[in-house]
């Protein structure tokens, strides 16, 4: 996750935010109301708050294995400041994640195959971090945001990319490279990730399994990244966090029991269309800075 002020309007701060499955939010923040309005939800309130957002992102997540912090931060948005919805996605966020690995099968054959791919991807973003405030978002962000629209665009068509099992591991390293490069500058790894396993042969259960196992190596990082800049306010966000976690677990329950009624042709288009949907919004992106 990353989160860029671009400018200032009168009382409002206009935010934009990536997220790590490579989604782009983009906030207007009025500032006498910054940090208090989590703080002046009432108790009945934030229970009914977190229990219909983070069941429908769930409910996503268990479906597609992506989009959780996606939809419950645009929603929560609506009801909290920007920064307090990014904060209230923290604790929910690492455990879906863990509970989408946990409930995969084979975890260990899971996590020592794909091993090359977190390890470089962890490596690339430790070291490029450290570049990221000299380095234009924009401009990598409509990179991102053209080869995510080709792809996808090509692959809607008909045309299937593949990768040989012989140069997996090679594309594993290049793939993981790749995605922390764009973490480490702009917060963008998921949509590398999310190219490369759907040039695999897998199942709907073993891309959302792979999904997890990938997506909670990227909050290793990320959860240094909240750390660091204070995002998660213990005292206000604890609770609410632990009723993210409770229903949005049910929310990816159903979302799993339903992904099954798929056939594998239709699972690969609907996440081909939302990548297509994500691309096409980075490329958007400089006109929503403005």
């Amino acid at each position: 996750m990353a989160l860029q002020y671009v400018g200032r309007q009168k009382t409002a701060i206009f935010y934009h935010v990536t997220m790590a499955d490579g989604c782009c939010l983009s906030f207007y923040s009025v500032q006498k109301k910054w940090y208090s309005m989590l703080a002046e939800l009432s108790f009945m309130s934030i229970c009914l708050m977190m229990s219909l957002i983070f069941i429908l992102g769930g409910l996503i997540k268990g479906f597609v294995g992506q989009g959780l912090p996606t939809t419950t931060i645009a929603l929560l948005s609506f009801f909290v400041s920007p920064l307090e919805a990014i904060g209230l996605n923290y604790l929910p966020m690492l455990a879906i994640n863990g509970w989408q690995f946990w409930k995969a099968d084979n975890k260990a054959k899971i996590a020592r195959h794909y091993a090359p791919l977190a390890l470089s991807l962890i490596c690339v973003i430790a070291i490029t971090a450290f570049f990221a405030r000299s380095v234009g978002n924009q401009g990598l962000a409509i990179l991102m945001g053209g080869t995510i629209v080709v792809f996808s665009a090509i692959s809607l068509m008909g045309y299937r990319l593949q990768i040989s099992q012989t140069h997996d591991r090679k594309w594993q390293y290049a793939t993981g490279g790749a995605a922390g490069l764009l973490g480490g500058l702009t917060s963008l790894w998921g949509a590398p990730l999310i190219m490369y396993l759907l040039t695999r042969p897998l199942t709907p259960k073993q891309f959302v399994d792979v999904s997890g196992f990938l997506l909670l190596v990227g909050c290793v990082p990320l959860s240094v990244g909240y750390y660091a800049t204070g995002l998660f306010d213990m005292r206000l966000m604890f609770l609410p966090g632990l009723l993210a976690i409770f229903f949005g677990i049910i929310g990816f329950q159903l979302g799993a029991l339903l992904r099954p009624r798929l056939n594998p042709d239709l699972f690969r288009t609907i996440v081909l269309v939302l990548f297509l949907f994500m691309g096409l919004r980075l490329l958007l992106l400089p006109l929503l800075a403005r």
